[in-house]
């Protein structure tokens, strides 16, 4: 049979990995990114002598999950007007977002929202969150005032890649309306006033 040599005829430009030339074995030069690249293939040539075959190898890059989600700012605001029940159930807002730069199903999040006005015991919410896009959606009017409104509602959304999470505030501030009339607590008042008391006086 005499004596063969390996080498690497194509596949190999980034330098990604070496070979025996004696053995054939390949070997890591570097370790591999599956987001950078899923499949390398590789033509690898044995001579022996005057004689040349080639043969073509395919090394599969398996994923894991090296990578967290992340969101791009930790606190998301929006406003909106108290107790307008127009077109609802609304998106109120599109842009809480994570990124995940691993690929494939580790890519993948599912977002979930807790706080002010979100509900699990079967009363319904105040809120609630698109599980693949993040976006949050208003499901019944709002009030902000007292005792049962408040003028901010506060949330906060939690993303999950199965598992790595990441967490985001979510503020909802509520814009005043005039939709209460003033009233006087009484609807009949009693005062007494001295004699002689100087003109302009109001405390009495």
């Amino acid at each position: 049979t005499g004596n063969v040599e390996f080498s690497i005829k194509k596949g190999n430009e980034e330098g990604y990995f070496s070979l025996d030339s004696q053995s054939g074995d390949i070997s890591l030069t570097a370790p591999l990114d599956f987001e950078d690249k899923e499949e390398h293939n590789l033509v690898v040539e044995v001579k022996a002598g005057e004689a040349t075959s080639e043969a073509k190898v395919t090394i599969r890059v398996v994923d894991v999950n090296d990578h967290s989600p992340v969101f791009p700012r930790a606190l998301h605001e929006t406003q909106i007007t108290e107790e307008d029940d127009r077109h609802l159930p609304k998106t109120i807002l599109t842009q809480v977002t994570a990124t995940d730069k691993d690929g494939g199903a580790y890519g993948q999040l599912k977002y979930s929202v807790s706080g002010d006005g979100v509900y699990f015991n079967g009363t319904k919410s105040s809120f609630a969150i698109d599980e693949e896009t993040g976006a949050i959606h208003l499901l019944k009017p709002l009030d902000r005032d007292p005792p049962n409104g408040k003028s901010q509602w506060r949330l906060k959304v939690k993303v999950t890649d199965g598992e790595f999470d990441a967490y985001t505030a979510v503020h909802v501030n509520l814009k005043d309306i005039n939709d209460n009339a003033p009233f006087f607590p009484l609807s009949t008042m009693d005062a007494t006033i001295s004699e002689n008391t100087p003109q302009g006086k109001t405390h009495f």
